[in-house]
C-alpha cells in the first residue's frame, strides 16, 4: 500500500512539473464537465420561450372510407385545434404566409 502511495505521489509531482501535462489533465476535467453544463442548461426549460411561436399546421389529408365508415384524421385534428383554447388558432388559414412567419410547420399528408 505504501508503494501506491509513494507511485501515486510521483505522478503528482511529475503531472507539476510538465506544463503541458497540467493543461492536458486541466482540459481533460473540464470539457466533459463544460458539456454536461451546457446540455443540462439548455434542456432545463425546453418550452419556456415557447410561447410566442408561431407554428402552421397544413392539413391535406382528404379522408378514408373503410367499410362504409368515414375516416378523416386531418378534419379531427384541425377541429381539436380549434377547440383548444390555449392555442391562438384561427379558423381559416391566411391567403399568404409571409416567409419569415411562420416559423415551422406540420404538414399532415395523405397516405400514398
Amino acid at each position: 500500500m505504501k508503494n501506491i502511495f509513494k507511485i501515486y505521489g510521483r505522478d503528482l509531482k511529475k503531472i507539476f512539473t510538465n506544463s503541458m501535462a497540467i493543461i492536458l489533465a486541466v482540459g481533460i476535467a473540464v470539457i466533459p464537465s463544460l458539456y454536461a453544463w451546457f446540455n443540462i442548461f439548455a434542456n432545463w426549460d425546453p418550452y419556456g420561450s415557447t410561447g410566442n411561436m408561431q407554428v402552421a399546421v397544413i392539413i391535406e389529408d382528404e379522408g378514408y372510407t373503410f367499410k362504409e365508415i368515414e375516416i378523416n384524421v386531418g378534419e379531427e385534428i384541425r377541429s381539436n385545434l380549434e377547440a383548444n383554447d390555449l392555442i391562438d388558432c384561427p379558423p381559416q388559414p391566411p391567403t399568404a404566409i409571409k416567409p419569415a412567419k411562420p416559423r415551422e410547420q406540420l404538414h399532415l399528408l395523405p397516405p400514398h
